[in-house]
């Protein structure tokens, strides 16, 4: 297929339409740049800064608001919870990552560790040019948050996650993990697909895990509806695989695999939950074809700017994103719902709009809306908008420069102190491998990285302590010194009158 010049991403104007060529462009590139400076920090004050916000300013002259005691009770449970299975204590020396772990975690948590930790490392190394900052933190790598199984640790002290629940309608988290990018998924180009050429239905190539329970999963619900009569002429989803332990598919929600380029051949792309949030949205938002995601409470770093796309000159974009897409929603409704989806097939205004909202009870109405020629302008637009966003803010450049941010302000939370412990720990060396003979993770021990901190924070407290009796003693010797002047001076007082008194009685001859 031969480009002219000039021509829009939906390839109307290319030669050898009939050929059906998928166009893969590698990013970045002119016009899909990364965003930078007022754009970017709109980014991370909706989602970054909405997960710290709740511990404070640590800004300067702010002082830091994390205190060692605080960190060591995170720590310890996490280190000894039931989340041990999915979690690390980090360690971050000298430019390199020393990760502690238990000997239970299971491969694929362990292999997430090391991929997000090493590409952090090496990643700040190429961009920044410079290390990271020396701290400790605890870091969760499965597919849902920990806060909550530590009984009111995260009120205290932040843990990096990569999964939480988000209440849209209140715009706030449920959860406390602060989230940072998955590094394992590369969104590194946009993919693009003559739109006269798209098949008109919805696609969904998706598998089924243990973890999922079928009778509420959205992927079971629409390979179900594709199935039926009325949903064929408008889905075409079902699984490639199934590994559920109890449930089998019948024949016919079963669909061969189909790869993430030639989604694009499809004019709708569906996005559903798996186990929580699907890795799969931020793939589909690099594709030429609008993009209807389930209505879920679950989130990854970067969805909050979702329903509100920061712009450089947003200087009022908040840490929270809006409880509703008003570019894609009627003001009063709600994502997900019915009227809400009537609404959002209407809406043709110019804000950009980046996915559409849908449900198990509104999919077959949307679809068979969003099939009529008349919303095609809207939706290609859509589709444009979601390609530059992926290639603003979610690329993998960006993803470490989002986990450098998260990082950077971290430490400008923890105390004085944890430099301390960071640099007395007995740390394992990383061993040389990799491309380029880069280093690998070294390794920590949790047990030594605990006692540390209850060490240093008992001596803070310690300190703290010995500080405020000293201060009470010298007040408690103020007071007494002032006690005794107080009555050395009423005696005296006492005594001239009595003086005074006798001199009068004498002097009027009252004497006796």
């Amino acid at each position: 297929m031969q480009l002219k010049d000039g021509a829009p991403p939906f390839l109307d104007h290319a030669e050898g339409l009939g050929q059906r060529e998928v166009l893969v462009l590698p990013l970045p590139r002119p016009g899909y740049e990364p965003a930078s400076g007022p754009e970017w920090d709109a980014f991370l004050r909706q989602n970054l800064g909405e997960d710290l916000r709740k511990y404070g300013n640590a800004t300067p002259p702010a002082a830091p608001v994390v205190t060692l005691a605080a960190l060591h009770v995170l720590m310890s449970r996490l280190w000894r919870s039931s989340a041990k299975r999915s979690g690390a204590l980090v360690v971050l020396r000298g430019g390199g990552a020393y990760m502690a772990t238990h000997r239970g975690v299971p491969g694929y948590i362990r292999t997430r560790l090391t991929v997000n930790l090493q590409e952090l490392v090496r990643g700040a190394r190429r961009l920044l040019g410079r290390p990271l900052p020396d701290t400790l933190f605890a870091y969760n790598a499965q597919d849902e948050p920990v806060c909550g199984l530590l009984r009111g640790a995260c009120d205290s002290a932040p843990l990096f996650s990569h999964i939480k629940k988000y209440d849209w309608a209140r715009g706030r988290s449920l959860d406390s993990d602060v989230l940072v990018p998955h590094m394992g998924h590369d969104f590194n180009s946009t993919t693009h697909f003559p739109w006269p050429a798209k098949d008109p239905r919805a696609v969904l190539r998706a598998r089924l895990q243990s973890s999922m329970d079928a009778r509420t999963c959205m992927r079971v619900a629409l390979a179900k509806l594709s199935a039926s009569p009325t949903g064929r002429a408008l889905l075409d989803a079902g699984f490639v695989q199934n590994r559920h332990h109890s449930y089998r598919p019948p024949a016919d929600h079963m669909r061969p695999y189909l790869s993430m380029p030639d989604h694009a051949r499809y004019r709708l792309l569906l996005n559903a939950d798996g186990h929580t949030a699907s890795s799969r949205l931020g793939y589909l938002l690099t594709i030429d074809s609008p993009v209807l995601t389930q209505h879920s409470p679950w989130i990854e770093y970067y969805y909050r700017s979702l329903n509100r796309p920061p712009a450089g000159d947003d200087a009022d974009a908040t840490a929270a994103a809006p409880p509703r897409n008003v570019s894609l929603l009627a003001p009063d409704q709600d994502p997900g719902s019915t009227a809400a989806a009537t609404a959002a097939t209407a809406a043709t205004t110019a804000t950009e709009r980046l996915v559409l909202y849908y449900n198990e009870s509104n999919i077959l109405d949307l679809v068979r809306q969003l099939q009529d020629p008349a919303h095609d302008a809207a939706l290609r637009a859509q589709a444009a908008a979601a390609q530059r966003f992926a290639a603003k803010f979610i690329t993998p450049d960006q993803k470490v420069r989002y986990w450098v941010e998260a990082v950077q302000a971290y430490a400008a939370l923890m105390p004085p102190g944890l430099s301390a412990v960071v640099a007395g720990l007995k740390l394992k060396p990383a061993v040389a491998g990799g491309s380029g003979g880069e280093p690998r993770l070294g390794s920590a021990s949790g047990t030594a990285i605990l006692d540390a901190l209850k060490a240093a924070s008992r001596a803070s407290s310690n300190a703290t302590s010995s500080s405020s009796g000293s201060s009470s003693k010298s007040s408690s010797k103020s007071k007494s010194k002032g006690k005794s002047k107080s009555k050395s001076k009423s005696k005296r007082r006492k005594a001239l009158e009595m003086a005074r008194g006798a001199i009068m009685q004498w002097w009027t001859g009252d004497l006796p």
